[in-house]
């Protein structure tokens, strides 16, 4: 199944509501939400130039799920990638490189609240960075491949 199919199966409850309300003046299409939900993610507080920060969830080998917080470089127009960027000497690149499927989870602290959690499965490109004196390291971009895309906004 694509990322459009399951936007539309996944968003059509939050959505549904919604235009049963009278807010979608248009017929609901899979474009039509995922642009809904990334202008929403694009617009909750967060300190990174494209929009609010997500938490990073991925197994530890056996032991309970792991959550960090990181930073968001780019999403798709479909919502079917997320790219993310760490450092290559972290557990985290160990872990996924084991078991690559992970969870993304924005939440809305504002109003009544909601959230939006994008799980599928991560790959890792390295590169080569420069931090703020110039010396050079390592790094990888995280992309997510969005499998499965729930969210729901508690708000009218």
């Amino acid at each position: 199944m694509n990322a459009r199919s399951l936007l539309i199966a996944c968003a059509f409850t939050m959505a549904s509501e919604q235009f049963r309300r009278g807010y979608f003046q248009t017929e609901l299409t899979a474009d039509s939400i995922a642009h809904t939900i990334l202008e929403l993610i694009k617009t909750l507080p967060g300190k990174t130039g494209f929009g609010a920060a997500a938490v990073l969830t991925n197994a530890c080998g056996g032991g309970a799920p792991r959550g960090r917080l990181q930073t968001v470089l780019h999403i798709t127009d479909d919502l079917s990638q997320v790219k993310l960027f760490t450092w290559n000497q972290t557990r985290k690149v160990q872990e996924i490189a084991a078991d690559p499927n992970v969870t993304l989870f924005w939440v809305n602290p504002n109003g009544e609240m909601g959230w939006i959690s994008a799980s599928g499965r991560a790959s890792m490109e390295e590169i080569q960075m420069k931090d703020k004196a110039g010396q050079p390291y390592g790094g990888v971009n995280i992309v997510v491949s969005v499998e499965r895309l729930e969210c729901l906004n508690y708000e009218p």
